[in-house]
């Protein structure tokens, strides 16, 4: 699959982190069918049903120049359990990536904000009603009306 650079940023190195390099020569990226390094990673643990799970290259130009996670040139080939099989057809810094999808999370947290909302709204209407029934319950005490 390829992740959005919202869905890398929001995502969890899952995998220790692979290097394979040449030392400091040049490399030049093949095309993306042709396979350079075939790398089976074993997770810390099991991806999670809503989770989209990404082989990803480390790429130093990524992000301005700060570098970044990048999908581009490496390919899921199988997930299972903890193991991710994957394929890039370059060298360089390889790691698995969990991510969620964004909507799903923020409309798990708006909804549960939304209810925290009224329920800080709801308590101090309550309390203060109950003050007032209290105080009309000692009002008729006090004048013999009950």
């Amino acid at each position: 699959s390829n992740a959005s650079i919202d869905d890398l940023l929001s995502g969890t190195i899952t995998s220790f982190v692979i290097s394979a390099a040449l030392g400091e020569s040049t490399l030049v990226s093949l095309e993306d069918n042709q396979t350079v390094a075939n790398i089976t990673f074993t997770t810390f643990r099991d991806a999670f049903a809503n989770e989209t799970v990404d082989c990803v290259l480390w790429d130093n130009t990524f992000s301005d120049t700060t570098g970044g996670w990048r999908t581009q040139g490496c390919r899921l080939i199988s997930v299972a359990n903890s193991t991710v099989q994957c394929e890039c057809s370059h060298l360089g810094t390889f790691a698995v990536i969990f991510s969620q999808p964004l909507s799903t999370t923020s409309d798990s947290n708006q909804a549960l904000e939304l209810l925290r909302r009224v329920i800080l709204a709801l308590v101090p209407v309550i309390l203060l009603l109950a003050i007032c029934l209290q105080v009309g319950a000692l009002r008729s005490l006090k004048h013999g009306n009950v």
